[in-house]
């Protein structure tokens, strides 16, 4: 049998049931075999009924979890092991993160909002734009619950409602959690209006006027949006180019006042409008996720949840969001440092983040894994060996690859290497032209 460069790595990762790993698992180099070995070492332990009782196997498709466990079921059954061990494996937990969050929400029904009878409903769907059409003609959608009248108004002013109402249904219902409404900010009008223009350049007397007209609209109550910066003046106006005081002066605070209080807005109507599905026993993926996670913030419930002793062994790693990587770590029993030895395992390629939701959410999440190897919670393993490449791909994405991540808040690049069996294999260019060149670049261009 041919021995691989990162065996010591997988087989560590295998055998050591009782210790926690975050494994680096570039594309094709077997991730779904490394979880299964690690499953049917655990169901050979001693304790190894037990431990498959206790078991977690968290994907992202209902696909990848039914592969694990057929490999993992081919493996005990290629052993002979005995068939209690094949029965215990009936109590371990495979599948997608949102049919585990549904299942501690069943069994823990009496403390949650979410009931057992409660149905999933696609954020954009038929049946989910119904309940918003429903939600809005409901006096539970009355905006001044949301807002004070004075600053609802002026909001209004600034803003379009439908703006406002479409940002609120996709709104984290979390997002005003602790703000309070701020004050209207004071506008220094008398800086920005000269009492004599004589000596000014035209193109700023005809701009002054037009704020002034802007001023006089917004007081007398009727909608004035702000007017895009970048048509204010670069002249030079009380030592100061034009367009930078408007910016300074008018329309930064304007712009900053807009996003908390909109923000403060749309989050409490989106806090209401997830109430308002859930008393009608509807929820969305979010709705699920959140309700899970408000659990862990009854101490009733998670030393219940504690007492099950999850072992969890989440795939596809980097995809999860980092709300739902703190969830697991405080759901599994608890060491000094965190996770309990044995209790948790995470496998997956930062490299290959294509679910987050933006930068921000990568760096959460790095930084967490970060934490957690540094405390000794967590060991790193790499898994550097591909199976499905041939030599000369291999080379190819080793030369290319450094230098696409090498950003500060991108993946560390983590180089492949060929099986020793493996081909040689090529790699071919392909030029486009005309029309199809232009498609796949504007494609490219939407992607970054």
């Amino acid at each position: 049998m041919t021995t691989l460069s990162d065996q010591e790595a997988r087989d560590r990762f295998a055998a050591e049931c009782h210790g926690n790993f975050l494994v680096a698992a570039p594309a094709g180099v077997g991730k779904t075999t490394a979880i299964a070995e690690r499953i049917v070492h655990m169901a050979l332990e001693p304790n190894g009924k037990e431990m498959l009782g206790e078991l977690a196997v968290v994907t992202f498709t209902r696909k990848a979890a039914g592969e694990i466990r057929r490999r993992v079921e081919a493996k005990l059954l290629s052993r002979n092991v005995n068939r209690d061990i094949l029965t215990s494996l009936d109590a371990a937990f495979f599948g997608t993160i949102d049919s585990f969050f549904s299942s501690l929400l069943s069994d823990c029904a009496e403390i949650s909002t979410y009931g057992s009878s409660t149905q999933i409903v696609e954020e954009g769907g038929q049946v989910e734009t119904r309940l918003w059409q429903d939600f809005l003609e409901d006096e539970a959608a009355d905006w001044t619950k949301f807002l004070p009248q004075p600053q609802l108004d002026r909001l209004l002013q600034l803003c379009p409602w439908k703006t406002l109402a479409e940002t609120a249904r996709n709104c984290n219902p979390c997002l005003a959690e602790g703000l309070l409404s701020p004050p209207f900010p004071e506008i220094q009008w008398q800086r920005l209006f000269p009492d004599e223009c004589a000596n000014l350049p035209q193109i700023l007397v005809d701009q002054i006027n037009l704020l002034r007209s802007w001023k006089k609209c917004f007081e007398t109550g009727h909608f004035s949006p702000l007017a895009i910066s970048e048509r204010w003046s670069s002249k030079q106006f009380d030592g100061v180019p034009f367009a930078t005081l408007c910016q300074e002066l008018w329309s930064g605070p304007l712009a900053r006042w807009v996003e908390v209080a909109g923000g403060i807005l749309c989050g409490r109507c989106a806090a209401a409008y997830a109430k308002y599905r859930l008393e009608r026993g509807f929820a969305t993926y979010d709705d699920l996720r959140r309700c899970a996670q408000n659990l862990l913030k009854n101490e009733g419930a998670l030393q219940f949840l504690r007492s099950r002793n999850y072992r969890i062994i989440i795939d596809e790693g980097q995809d999860t969001s980092p709300e739902d990587l703190r969830f697991f770590l405080r759901l599994v029993p608890q060491a000094a440092n965190g996770p309990a030895r044995g209790h948790f395992s995470m496998v997956g390629d930062m490299q290959q983040c294509i679910y987050l939701r933006g930068c921000g959410e990568f760096v959460k999440i790095s930084a967490i894994c970060s934490e957690l190897v540094s405390s000794g919670a967590l060991e790193r393993l790499i898994f550097t060996v591909t199976m499905r490449c041939p030599l000369s791909v291999v080379k190819c994405v080793n030369s290319l690859f450094p230098n696409v991540l090498c950003g500060a808040n991108q993946a560390k690049f983590v180089p492949i290497e060929c099986r020793p069996d493996g081909r040689s294999g090529s790699v071919f260019k392909m030029i486009l032209r005309g029309n199809l060149r232009r498609a796949v670049h504007g494609q490219i261009s939407e992607m970054k």
